[in-house]
């Protein structure tokens, strides 16, 4: 009987115990575990199941609290910063949806939730929904600038190749003209030395030429000049003469080289003055480019400054209504924390009761054991008794057949028989009062039981009355009736059976 009170009390704290964790725990209770509470009694959740829920329920907690206390701000440069604000967001709405309980409340025997409850549930549902559009509106709004950004900057980057490379080949260019020009320079100064050496062979031939020209005019003003001195004359007027020459085409070899010399320098100048340009416009091209960048990533930062201003303004306003939700998980904490102090109490209770059982069980095994005994003990006496029958009818044959010879002999072995006749005639009143003992113990017993039995009336009343508050304060369905009938009838079949066995 106690043990079938402890199932049934297990099956409603069990009961209430799911009820009431199914509106907190991030694991949803399917309808699996709990309907084959409702539709048999006898089962009974196992007291390491329910521990190790509440733990595992107490650390989703404890986390949830830890994380609702211990919320900083992340850079909107993150790249998880909205998968970690989509995360917490989902959280939130997965507690605010198994908050829920579902309409078919025959399968599971739980009333429904008041109506303020349910308009705070819907009202924030759809205060939820609303923050994940306007979410997934401001990521996709991000995402739009992210990619307009990387774009500009690989733009930027293809310019600044661009512009190294054009850096690189005017540096070339540069190269190659001062080289040139050093080596024109080279060329002009050699040559121009040349030319001064030529000029200078130039003035000294012609001014041999009219020291010869004057010494000629003056030999032919004489009267008298020698032939000797003509002939070294015209000799060295000759050699004047061919030594002018060759100096004339080295000075139009020189004239012609310099005017090449010219050429390619004017033609120099003006591939150079050419790339000037060309790296001016290109300058200006790059610089405008970088002006118009400039500008855009001006207007990115202020649309994204605003975006994030207005983003920390809804994360503001997500962390306090995660604060409020922490602050409703630390009160259902408490309440699940007075369940738990309740049902330890009623575990120890339910202890009792199992020792107090174990006690009766004991008592009951002994009286059984001494009830066995008794009845062996009569078989025994009357076996005896039969085979004392039979050695009389055996005498009384043998008596009739033999003579009165043996009369005498017989008188002694019916007195011996008569002796063992009443040896077992004492053992058998010996047995009865035995059994008589026992049956007053019985009475005891019955006695001692019907004690027990107002005890467990009392104690089902106690507890009838503990889940008739417990289901007016938590709003939960009595057990059925029928129930404790059915327990009451197995007792009386049970006590009735043992009762007809002792007789």
């Amino acid at each position: 009987m106690s043990i079938k009170i402890l199932n049934h009390l297990d099956y409603m704290t069990d009961y209430f115990a799911l009820h009431q964790l199914s509106l907190l725990s991030n694991q949803t209770i399917s309808c699996v575990h709990v309907v084959p509470l409702l539709g048999y009694p006898n089962t009974k959740i196992s007291s390491d199941r329910i521990s190790n829920f509440l733990m595992s329920l107490a650390k989703s907690l404890y986390c949830a609290v830890w994380k609702s206390t211990n919320f900083n701000l992340m850079d909107l440069r993150h790249p998880n910063f909205i998968d970690a604000r989509d995360k917490e967001i989902r959280h939130l709405n997965d507690i605010v949806m198994k908050s829920k309980l579902s309409e078919s409340g025959q399968e599971i025997g739980i009333q429904d939730i008041d109506k303020n409850q349910s308009t705070s549930i819907k009202t924030k549902i759809v205060n939820i929904k609303a923050l994940q559009q306007e979410k997934i509106e401001l990521e996709r709004k991000f995402a739009a600038l992210l990619d307009h950004q990387n774009v500009i900057i690989d733009r930027i980057l293809k310019l600044t190749e661009a512009n190294k490379n054009l850096e690189n080949q005017l540096k070339e260019i540069e190269d190659t003209t001062r080289h040139t020009e050093s080596e024109a320079n080279n060329q002009i100064t050699e040559k121009v030395k040349e030319i001064s050496e030529l000029k200078a062979s130039l003035t000294k031939a012609q001014n041999q030429i009219i020291e010869y020209e004057n010494e000629k005019k003056n030999l032919l003003s004489q009267k008298s000049p020698g032939n000797g001195e003509l002939k070294r004359v015209r000799d060295a007027l000759s050699r004047a003469n061919t030594e002018n020459r060759k100096l004339l085409k080295g000075l139009d070899e020189l004239k012609s080289k310099e005017n090449t010399c010219n050429q390619e320098l004017k033609r120099l100048k003006a591939r150079n003055e050419i790339l000037r340009k060309n790296e001016k416009s290109s300058n200006d091209e790059i610089m405008k480019e970088r002006d118009m960048l400039k500008e855009k990533l001006q207007k990115l930062s202020n649309e994204t400054q605003a975006e994030h201003a207005s983003l920390l303004s809804k994360i503001r306003y997500l962390e306090e209504s995660n604060l409020k939700k922490s602050n409703e998980i630390l009160k259902l904490s408490n309440y699940i924390k007075d369940i738990e102090c309740h049902k330890d109490r009623m575990e120890r209770y339910s202890k009792t009761l199992e020792k107090e059982n174990y006690d009766l069980r004991t008592s009951t095994h002994h009286i059984k054991s001494l009830l066995h005994q008794a009845q062996e003990s009569r078989k025994e006496a009357e076996d005896k008794v039969i085979e004392s029958q039979k050695i009389v009818n055996s005498l009384k044959e043998t008596l009739q057949h033999e003579s009165s010879k043996s009369l005498e002999i017989l008188e002694n072995e019916k007195s011996k028989l008569t002796e063992i006749n009443q040896s077992l005639l004492n053992d058998l009143n010996s047995k009865n009062d035995e059994l008589r003992a026992v049956r007053s113990d019985l009475e005891s017993i019955r006695g001692s039981k019907e004690k027990l039995k107002g005890k467990m009336e009392e104690m089902k009343n106690q507890i009838r009355s503990l889940l008739s508050n417990m289901c007016l304060s938590k709003k939960v369905e009595k057990p059925p009736k029928f129930y404790e009938e059915e327990q009451d009838t197995y007792v009386r079949i049970f006590v009735e059976k043992d009762i007809s066995s002792v007789v």
